[in-house]
């Protein structure tokens, strides 16, 4: 394997980690988002 081969492996693997990432923190903030929608929605009903 070539140094060229091995500096491209790494330049995927980190911009594939970056974008787990950032879809990981999105998909968290939109449940947490959807999760106080709701819990807002159901107080208003309660009261």
């Amino acid at each position: 394997m070539n140094p060229e081969t091995l500096e491209a492996i790494i330049v995927i693997v980190a911009a594939g980690t970056i974008m787990a990432t950032i879809i990981g923190a999105s998909v968290i903030a939109g449940i947490l988002i959807g999760i106080g929608l709701c819990g807002g929605r159901v107080k208003v009903k309660v009261e």
